[in-house]
């Protein structure tokens, strides 16, 4: 799968129409998705109890293992960029009408019933065409960006799997990436009986 770029991130999200319905709950759900690094199935999965108490985002998400695949669950850490999508996420629900109950559904549709998978990939899809992005961005190009940028700033395989709920070390490795620049980078740093 070829890597999403922050700037192809950018013209997705620039791309939804936060004036239309449903807008703000789009842009949300993919800033959530880019910020947490769930699977699509988590994410869908979601009630508000998992990422809010009492009207308010949780700083950490705890992830059951009925919602996790491989029933392996996790706990993620909710950035300021994750706790904001929540935020917006409670104020839609709210501004809709939506139920914020703890047991309700995260994400809804017009029916007041949880999205589907489906209805994810294919509000992704119509954005990257709207877009015009000749990458194949997908839902799981979230999470692949999540991991990517967590990989690349921290060079900490064992915790970004443990956030990806990895079974396999292996599994993890690919999404590493090094680019020229990074591995240009590396190789001065070890230059350690450089001459003075």
């Amino acid at each position: 799968m070829k890597n999403i770029s922050q700037s192809e991130l950018e013209a997705l999200l620039g791309a939804v129409n936060l004036r239309s319905g449903f807008g703000p709950r789009d842009h949300a759900m993919i800033r959530l998705l880019v910020n947490t690094g769930l699977r699509l199935a988590e994410m869908v999965g979601l009630n508000v109890s998992h990422v809010a108490c009492q009207g308010q985002p949780r700083q950490v998400l705890y992830l059951p293992g009925e919602l996790a695949k491989g029933g392996r669950a996790r706990t993620i850490p909710l950035n300021q960029g994750a706790r904001q999508a929540v935020s917006e996420l409670l104020a839609f629900l709210a501004a809709r009408g939506f139920s914020s109950e703890p047991e309700a559904p995260l994400l809804v549709v017009r029916q007041h019933r949880r999205i589907s998978l489906r209805l994810v990939q294919q509000i992704v899809q119509e954005l990257r065409q709207k877009a015009n992005l000749a990458t194949p961005v997908t839902a799981h190009s979230c999470r692949h960006f999540f991991a990517s940028q967590l990989l690349e700033r921290t060079q900490d395989l064992c915790s970004v799997s443990r956030l990806l709920g990895h079974s396999r070390i292996q599994t993890t490795m690919r999404y590493l990436h090094s680019s020229p620049e990074r591995l240009a980078a590396v190789v001065e740093a070890l230059d350690c009986l450089a001459s003075d």
